[in-house]
């Protein structure tokens, strides 16, 4: 579990009616001791002593999804100035319903918790998550890497650019003569997931748009076919996009999360002139003129891209739904919400 993670995990449970954004804020404020010095004092009093204070709202979501990696030199701060007391008082304020539903959530990743002691748990995931940001390797927050895990990131963290030994094959990424063992690719599960609302939305209001005054949701999706195979479409490519985020987090660890950020860059640059094109007709054609442009957008700067057979047209397509989720993309009808 890495760092976004741990914040998706507590937020249902502890956010209140926090917008995400200021959820991560809160969280972390709560992880921190209180200014002891006056230096710290002073930088509370400008607002810098928590670093994720005066982050831009889209860089906190950002955070919170796992769609951009959560920066080392954040990490350091929390560690430094950790207080996991305080961090458990602020998790054990919730409540008795909403201790023991984080309880059961928590065992789905097989951590055990009671309502006694689940904010001291969660304390202690959190440091596990920051600590491994730290190290550069995306382990588990409620396991220690083992040497196995430890091998593989060494393996391909040796590979250097161009990287035109290493591709993907029969589950496995092969760097020269060694392997490692992937995931199984993501199926998009046969209720929209909640890891969807960001994107999801946008789509039923570009269908929407085009069908003026008509509405088109998910309860009369089917009485639009075309809309109905698009929907299934977008759905495929957002989650291998999901795929090759999870897999590069947490298989290749920090280093290599970074190439993430310039893949989402590079795409977005790559079809912006077309987003931001005023002449489609409606929202729809916006979308299906930008998935097209997407293709022929050059985004070899990431050398993620010169993992053979990791990222397709289908994963380039899916990233442009990850902006949507990461508020890059705001709408596709209201470009400029």
């Amino acid at each position: 579990m890495n760092v976004g993670e741990v914040f998706r995990v507590l937020y249902p449970y502890c956010g209140g009616e926090q917008k995400v954004s200021e959820f991560v804020v809160t969280l972390t404020d709560n992880f921190m001791e209180e200014p002891a010095n006056d230096e710290d004092i002073k930088k509370a009093a400008n607002g810098d002593y928590n670093p994720l204070e005066n982050l831009q709202e889209p860089t906190l979501k950002q955070y919170y999804s796992g769609s951009r990696s959560f920066p080392v030199k954040h990490a350091n701060v929390l560690l430094k100035h950790m207080d996991k007391a305080k961090f458990d008082d602020f998790i054990s304020q919730s409540s008795v319903d909403a201790l023991a539903s984080l309880c059961d959530e928590l065992k789905k990743f097989g951590i055990q918790a009671t309502a006694q002691d689940v904010g001291m748990v969660c304390a202690d995931l959190l440091e596990r998550a920051l600590r491994s940001c730290v190290s550069g390797t995306l382990v588990d927050a409620q396991r220690n890497a083992n040497e196995e895990y430890s091998a593989e990131i060494a393996a391909f963290a040796s590979v250097q650019s161009p990287i035109t030994s290493v591709y993907v094959a029969d589950g496995k990424l092969h760097i020269g003569g060694d392997t490692i063992k992937l995931s199984p690719r993501l199926c998009p599960p046969d209720t929209i997931a909640e890891q969807e609302s960001g994107y999801i939305p946008k789509l039923f209001e570009a269908y929407s748009d085009a069908e003026q005054p008509t509405t088109v949701t998910a309860e009369t999706l089917s009485a639009f076919p075309k809309y109905a195979h698009n929907f299934s479409e977008q759905r495929r490519h957002y989650f291998n996009a999901v795929y090759v985020i999870e897999t590069v987090r947490g298989k290749l660890g920090n280093e290599w999360a970074e190439q993430l950020d310039i893949l989402k860059e590079e795409t977005f640059e790559g079809i912006k002139e077309v987003y931001y094109d005023e002449r489609h007709e409606h929202g729809f054609e916006r979308l299906l003129e930008v998935l097209h442009e997407v293709g022929h957008t050059d985004v070899s700067k990431s050398l993620l891209c010169q993992i053979k057979n990791l990222i397709g047209l289908s994963e380039r397509k899916g990233v442009c739904h990850i902006l949507v989720c990461d508020g890059t993309i705001k709408s596709w009808v209201d470009i400029y919400a």
